[in-house]
């Protein structure tokens, strides 16, 4: 681990990208023994990632945020069926909580996660309607989500089905007929 005087907070433990290196164990003659570290670059170095979730975990402790990434593995369980262990979605569950992706209204999940987690983030929220091509269901995104879709191809993921659909923002009288 790179010794670096940072203070250890969410951010400086947010993972950048992962890392790996090939490193000598011995050499006799011809014959070579080589052994491979893997690591997470953060804000901190290049971190060993039993160090790193360490560090995670007690970071979530100090911060009181035991229930926060409880439902972060709950949310990561039920929506990336593609990872095979409970150690994957710990992993990516501790990823998320460091990155605060809760707190980012781009994230594709923003509304769904805190609706179900935590209200009463939704209630200081810039809320938009918007009726998708695929499903023709009001849905709320963020103002945020909004905008960037907009100002690029017209398209985003459907809070309903999840597929990449062109939409439209909706009328008052859409969403009261819907609800």
């Amino acid at each position: 681990m790179e010794s670096v005087d940072k203070p250890i907070t969410f951010e400086a433990l947010r993972v950048h990208y992962y890392t790996g290196r090939s490193y000598l164990i011995r050499s006799e003659y011809r014959h070579k023994v080589y052994g491979f570290r893997q690591g997470m670059m953060t804000d901190l170095g290049d971190l060993d990632p039993d160090e790193w979730k360490r560090l995670a975990q007690q970071l979530i402790e100090n911060s009181g945020e035991e229930q926060l990434q409880t439902d972060l593995m709950e949310w990561t369980n039920q929506h990336t069926p593609w990872f095979r262990n409970k150690q994957e979605f710990e992993q990516r569950a501790l990823e998320l909580h460091m990155a605060r992706i809760f707190d980012n209204p781009l994230w594709v999940h923003y509304v769904s996660f805190n609706h179900q987690y935590r209200p009463e983030v939704l209630e200081t929220a810039r809320l938009v309607w918007i009726l998708t091509e695929c499903c023709q269901t009001p849905a709320q995104v963020t103002l945020e989500r909004f905008e960037v879709a907009k100002s690029r191809d017209n398209t985003l993921s459907c809070p309903v089905c999840g597929r990449l659909s062109q939409f439209r923002r909706c009328t008052s009288e859409e969403v009261s007929m819907d609800g």
